[in-house]
């Protein structure tokens, strides 16, 4: 009997990125997904902004804001951002395991940007979905923001 030899295979996030992809989200569910997040957050006030790309009628910026009273705190700025994980959730929380943000904005976009507020300190996280998959990079680069940064850029 011949011995099989296993190969260990690590996920990589360009893998992980057209996996996503593979889904072919359309843009509404990539939009009711963040709607969904900003609800499950406690916000009741969600304003999304369409700006298209001059001239062509075509999207080139969406910006989601809402008003969840906590923001999201550091450290869970970066788990948003990991491909998989389990969560505590509520009876009315849809999502478990934390895939569908990422599966939405990379559907969406190139680039993803976060804003938020937790207390009296803000942060913004920046994903370039193609920087991070050449550089197997599974982070955002994340860095604490002025108030006055963050709502300049949070109507």
């Amino acid at each position: 009997m011949q011995h099989m030899q296993k190969s260990l295979c690590c996920p990589t996030l360009r893998g992980e990125i057209k996996k996503a992809r593979a889904g072919n989200y359309e843009t509404s569910s990539c939009l009711f997904e963040f709607l969904d997040n900003s609800m499950d957050a406690g916000a009741d006030c969600i304003r999304i902004d369409i700006r298209e790309r001059s001239g062509t009628g075509l999207p080139h910026k969406f910006i989601l804001s809402d008003n969840a009273p906590q923001g999201i705190p550091l450290d869970a700025l970066k788990t948003i951002f990991s491909w998989t994980y389990e969560r505590q959730r509520s009876a009315t929380d849809v999502g478990e395991y934390g895939t569908g943000f990422k599966t939405a904005a990379v559907n969406l976009a190139e680039k993803l940007v976060v804003l938020t507020k937790h207390g009296e300190e803000a942060f913004q996280a920046t994903a370039d979905w193609q920087d991070m998959a050449d550089e197997d990079r599974w982070d955002p680069h994340v860095m604490v923001v002025s108030l006055e940064h963050f709502h300049d850029r949070h109507p």
